[in-house]
């Protein structure tokens, strides 16, 4: 395994560069589910990410957030398909689509590779500051091309949480209001994303000190748990489990946050 963290970040700015030349205009919406959308831009852009892996590694399996939409295709019977010696790419073209529609500056593109259900590499293209983050497993993870680590800060009250709540799973949000309201006593600040890939990298590169989101697909935080563990820290589920390719939820940070804010999540 060698090169891939530099074809993931070539074929995310391939697709950042679609997204970045359509921003500002109206784009075509459609509704998946409650504020959940997918846009013309969307489908540009993994239709160029797409043509650029299959140049640079033909062979190898695609999974797309808008192939499975508009395939109508199981997502969990794809990644329970995946074959040890398989490798594929896991492609978000446009994480963030509503901010993107809302004109809100954070959004990016997404492009993880697994070998069987192993993560093994990832870039992250943040459109609005043109700026990739990266990573492959053993080789530490990057921002432009400089080293980054996850933040030094052990004491939750000196920390910033980074959360979300779940866009199409409304069912999800309620314990995510229950688990900040059992944390705001405890942490130093809070910000909300909806913009599961970027957060991550904000905890890879020490912005945040922690990171937490329910109700989300690996295409969201596949790339994003490959860099923040090359960047020193931790991903798992929420209860502490183990993070894998089925996992539809993150909790990331430095090793030492996890284990002080990790309660405040389960109780």
């Amino acid at each position: 395994m060698n090169g891939f963290r530099q074809i993931a970040a070539q074929a995310a700015r391939a697709g950042g560069t679609v997204v970045r030349a359509h921003d500002g205009r109206q784009a075509f919406v459609e509704k998946k589910l409650n504020f959940d959308y997918v846009t013309d831009v969307d489908m540009l852009s993994e239709k160029a990410i797409r043509a650029y892996l299959g140049e640079q590694c033909p062979g190898f399996r695609f999974m797309g957030e808008e192939t499975v939409y508009q395939t109508h295709a199981s997502e969990e019977a794809f990644l329970e398909d995946l074959a040890e010696d398989d490798w594929t790419w896991i492609v978000d073209p446009l994480d963030g689509t509503t901010n993107f529609i809302r004109r809100i500056p954070q959004y990016c593109v997404s492009v993880a590779l697994a070998h069987g259900k192993e993560l093994v590499a990832g870039a992250i293209y943040d459109c609005a500051q043109d700026a990739v983050f990266s990573a492959e497993k053993g080789q530490g993870a990057f921002l432009n091309g400089e080293p980054i680590h996850v933040s030094p800060v052990e004491d939750p009250r000196e920390a910033i949480l980074g959360a979300a709540f779940p866009a199409a799973e409304i069912s999800l949000r309620a314990p995510v209001m229950e688990a900040l309201n059992r944390l705001s006593a405890g942490i130093g600040s809070i910000r909300v994303y909806n913009c599961a890939a970027l957060m991550m990298c904000y905890v890879a590169c020490g912005r945040l000190d922690a990171s937490f989101e329910r109700g989300i697909h690996i295409w969201d935080i596949g790339a994003g748990a490959v860099i923040v563990r090359e960047a020193g820290g931790e991903v798992t589920n929420t209860d502490g489990t183990p993070f894998s390719v089925f996992s539809r939820e993150q909790f990331s940070g430095s090793p030492a946050m996890l284990r002080a804010i990790g309660p405040y999540l389960r109780a």
